[in-house]
């Protein structure tokens, strides 16, 4: 809108300044032509209207002695003139040859004398014209200097004399081309405020129509403004009627106004009226702070009147009307609201030079003024002798003689101001409620300068309990007061409040109806029932809940559904029951559905309306036992050890097919060992058990829950050995006898338990041995079957203790190392003698000291003795006392051998017997030494 406005304004800005480009192009354009037209014998004022054709007529019958001679000399008319104002009649004898009786047309009164062509003018005639005027200005100064005037008033003099002739000159130069009113107004400073410049110029001009623009520029009011209009006025034989349109342009405030005007004329009068429409919106007015100002829209009617007897004394009589609240028709001082006024005038024109005018003005509320003007009405190119010759006045009041007349309107716009709402207050149109209840006014207040405050009217309102609280500076609310009964019983206030800014600016008074519909509910006597039961959590089954609302005598207050809500639902949101919206049932009484959900939960409903919080009901959505089972079953603690006082922790939940927690519900556990007793607990609130286990015997076992005879869930648990009580049970010597040659070994196994005979693993056994040992470690870890094995070896045969110790506690075991082959070497091969007689009695005492290659006595070795080269000869069984092996050799026939020492029956090279010998009883025979 602000865009559109701008546009127009723009428009109407180059309208405008077309308007003052043409009229001040006019004087200009004068200014030369002037000279050329004086220089010729061209046409003057009026040189249009010699053309007889466009004037008005009326019928004439010569007289006596008349011929149409003396007809053109008695109009002011050549005789080719009255000629082509007749030339659509037909004469029988020509328009020449008339006589006393024939009929012709003539101008309605006698037109103004002309001069049409400058020797038309007597020299003396224009040199008297010109003496007459230096007369004047003679008279003038003589009268003022004999006042004995100061400077200042010899300079208003010097400017009056000078705008007046400026006037006639510019009136001259623009009068060749149709009507021209100037006015210059000359203050001290030289400055042209409040002059005017009017200019009607013929577009097309034809004896029964005329086409026309009229422009005009002046300042009035300090506001410079343009107007410029079009029009078209129809002549016919007795009057004239025409149409014309106008816009309207304020130059120095850009205000835009259109305009619309009717004339009607005959001769002798005038009838005018006008309408004036704004076009331009409203806009800040420099005149007064905080308002603005906007063209009023209006009209008039002007009526202008001579008498024909007495063409000299006129009447005018006008009515305006403008619309608005404050409109300044009499001045921005004096605003009123859809002023009008009616002016009523007498005007005297002595001479067409002077018209003497006396007017009132009176409005509505006393509103009037007064006025008493002079107009000089210079006729260019009329001598002056002419201008001040009564006689002619009587043409100025035909149609031929007003035919260029100026349109006769108010073109000054005229304003409408309003104030500017500085302070701007709303409230809520109308506020329904129950009583007691507190509502918000919604005041808004918009507002230029701070808000000092808000005059609140309710006196009805507060006198029946009614309250208006203040929560801010521009937060208001209300209380509303009780509710009345009875037929006659008033529960309607009207409150009115008007805001303040701290300049005393005022806000229209804002109202608000208040209506209060019912009493106030009581909280006592309002009851929501039952107020306790049960639902299975099946999701289907409902409760019904039944809300009766009273006031405070225990009637029923029939409130709106929507007005009861529901207080902490998120119990239901939670739960999936769904509680249905109150039905009115009965006048004050109102019933809800809840539906239970899948989950078990208490439900607790409360209900509020009006801003009072009902009691509450409770519904217990409960879990369904008969549908109970191990919804989940999972270890809370485990790998307890197991020394039968440490736990192992487990948590089962129990549900219904719905899934609901059940509480109470009997939960039995089970171990797969009879050495763990089965146990049987209740959940709690939660649906929740937990139970506790305890064992002996380290290792996995399998814990079951279940519910009656239901298959259950199962879980498995460990026991672990107690690695405080660790000890080394037992000390296995599980290879043995190694032949003591530093290679072979003897294996040993250690077992590491806790009190109660669980294996311990990953437990370290600190290893120790006799001398002569060499252990495969310092120490073993246990695997997890709680033992370890190492190794021993020695090069030394015999018989040792190796000890495993853990935890303080030792366990010891032996282990024997046993010699190896025997090996000649480190053998030893002994004869007692080597001569024997042949009786069988006598005998070798044979002795070898069986050694290993590592000098380690050998036992049990399978050694016997063989000898050659003695027959009949006979050894002993071998006897072995810790590796020395015995035997005796015999023999009862003589001879001489070897003996030899056999090992697994192969002889050992370095263990040999030689020359042995055997002899006869009686016969002692010494071999060798």
């Amino acid at each position: 809108m602000k865009s559109r406005t701008r546009i127009y304004n723009k428009w109407y800005q180059r309208v405008a300044w077309i308007n003052i480009a043409v009229q001040c192009a006019f004087p200009v354009a004068c200014s030369v032509i002037s000279p050329l037209a004086g220089a010729q014998s061209g046409n003057r004022f009026l040189a249009h209207s010699a053309d007889a054709s466009t004037m008005a007529t009326h019928v004439y019958i010569l007289k006596e002695s008349e011929t149409v001679q003396t007809v053109a000399q008695k109009y002011n008319m050549s005789l080719d003139a009255l000629r082509k104002l007749n030339q659509l009649r037909t004469f029988s004898s020509g328009f020449d040859h008339l006589k006393p009786g024939d009929e012709l047309d003539v101008p309605p009164a006698p037109l103004p004398s002309v001069n049409w062509q400058h020797d038309g003018v007597a020299p003396e005639e224009a040199n008297g014209e010109k003496e007459a005027k230096i007369a004047g200005f003679a008279s003038q100064a003589g009268s003022f200097m004999a006042s004995n005037p100061d400077s200042k008033a010899a300079a208003a003099l010097a400017r009056g004399m000078a705008t007046s002739e400026v006037n006639a000159e510019i009136q001259q130069w623009l009068g060749s081309y149709g009507t021209a009113r100037v006015q210059l107004d000359a203050d001290k400073n030289l400055s042209l405020k409040n002059s005017q410049l009017d200019l009607l110029l013929p577009l097309h001009d034809q004896q029964k129509q005329l086409i026309f623009t009229q422009g005009s520029i002046h300042r009035t009011d300090d506001r410079a403004q343009a107007n410029l209009g079009l029009g078209i006025r129809h002549f016919a034989d007795s009057f004239m009627a025409g149409i014309n349109t106008f816009l309207d342009y304020d130059l120095s405030r850009s205000h835009a106004r259109s305009g619309i005007g009717m004339e009607y004329w005959r001769d002798f009068i005038k009838l005018s009226t006008n309408g004036y429409y704004g076009l331009t919106n409203w806009k800040n007015s420099p005149d007064f702070q905080d308002y603005k100002e906007r063209p009023a829209n209006g009209w008039d009617i002007r009526t202008e009147a001579w008498l024909p007897a007495m063409p000299h004394l006129g009447t005018k009589l006008n009515y305006e009307k403008y619309y608005g609240n404050e409109v300044a028709l009499f001045g921005k001082d004096n605003r009123q609201k859809n002023p009008h006024a009616l002016t009523a005038g007498l005007t005297l024109t002595p001479f067409p030079l002077l018209t003497v005018s006396t007017e009132r003005r009176q409005g509505s509320k006393d509103m009037s003024n007064n006025h008493i003007g002079a107009q000089l009405n210079y006729q260019l190119g009329v001598p002056w002798k002419h201008q001040i010759d009564s006689s002619r006045v009587a043409a100025m009041r035909s149609l031929a003689g007003s035919r260029y007349d100026l349109v006769d309107r108010n073109n000054n716009i005229v304003l409408e101001y309003r104030k500017n709402e500085v302070i701007k207050l709303k409230t809520a149109s109308l506020i329904k409620g129950y009583a007691g209840e507190q509502k918000s006014l919604n005041v808004s207040v918009n507002t230029k300068y701070p808000l000092a405050r808000i005059d609140w009217s309710a006196t009805t309102l507060i006198a029946n309990g009614g309250k208006i609280i203040a929560n801010g500076p521009d937060d208001y609310s209300i209380i509303l007061p009780d509710y009345k009964y009875g037929p006659n019983a008033i529960n309607n206030y009207v409150i009115s409040g008007v805001a303040i800014d701290e300049k005393g600016n005022a806000s229209r008074k804002a109202q608000t109806q208040v209506t209060v519909t019912e009493a106030a509910v009581s909280l006592a006597e309002s009851t929501l029932t039952p107020p306790q039961s049960s639902l299975p959590a099946d999701g289907q089954s409902q409760q019904i809940l039944t809300l009766s609302v009273k006031d405070n005598q225990g009637n029923p207050v029939d409130i709106q559904e929507e007005e009861i809500g529901i207080e902490n639902l998120k119990e239901m949101e939670t739960s999936g029951a769904v509680l249905s919206a109150f039905k009115r049932q009965n006048a004050g009484q109102y019933t809800a559905t809840l539906t239970a959900g899948k989950l078990a939960q208490a439900i607790t409903i409360t209900p509020a309306a009006r801003g009072v919080t009902f009691s509450s009901a409770v519904v217990d959505v409960v879990a369904d036992s008969a549908t109970a089972q191990i919804a989940s079953f999972t270890v809370v603690k485990d790998n307890a050890v197991a020394n039968g006082k440490d736990l192992i922790q487990l948590k089962a939940v129990v549900k219904d097919a719905q899934g609901n927690l059940i509480p109470n519900q009997q939960v039995t556990f089970t171990a797969d060992s009879d050495e763990i007793p089965a146990q049987s607990l209740l959940t709690d609130e939660k649906g929740e058990v937990t139970v506790d286990f305890t064992h002996v015997k380290a290792g996995v076992r399998k814990i079951t829950a279940r519910v009656g005879e239901q298959e259950g869930k199962s879980v498995d648990v460990t026991f672990v050995a107690d690695d405080a009580t660790a000890l080394t049970s037992g000390l296995e010597v599980t290879t043995n006898n190694a032949v003591a040659n530093g290679e072979a070994a003897n294996q040993l196994t250690v077992t590491v338990t806790d009190a109660n005979n669980n294996p311990i693993a990953d437990r370290e056994v600190s290893l120790s041995a006799d001398s002569g040992v060499e252990l495969s470690s310092a120490s073993v870890r246990t695997s997890k079957e709680g033992t370890a094995t190492f190794t021993a070896t020695s090069r030394v045969s015999g018989h040792y203790n190796v000890t495993a110790t853990t935890n303080g506690h030792a366990i010891s075991a032996q282990i024997t190392f046993v010699a190896g082959e025997v090996d000649g070497t480190h053998s030893t091969f002994a004869i007692d003698k080597n001569i024997i007689s042949s009786d069988g009695k006598d005998a070798i005492a044979l002795s070898v000291i069986a050694r290993d290659k590592n000098n380690n006595p050998v036992t049990g070795s399978a050694i016997t003795f063989s000898s050659t080269g003695i027959s009949g000869a006979r050894i002993s069984d071998v006897s072995e006392d810790n590796g020395v092996y015995s035997a005796l050799f015999t023999s009862e026939q003589v001879g001489k051998g070897q003996i030899f020492v056999l090992v697994d029956g192969k002889e050992v090279g370095n263990l040999i017997a030689e020359d042995i010998g055997v002899y006869k009883s009686t016969l002692n025979i010494v071999i060798g030494q």
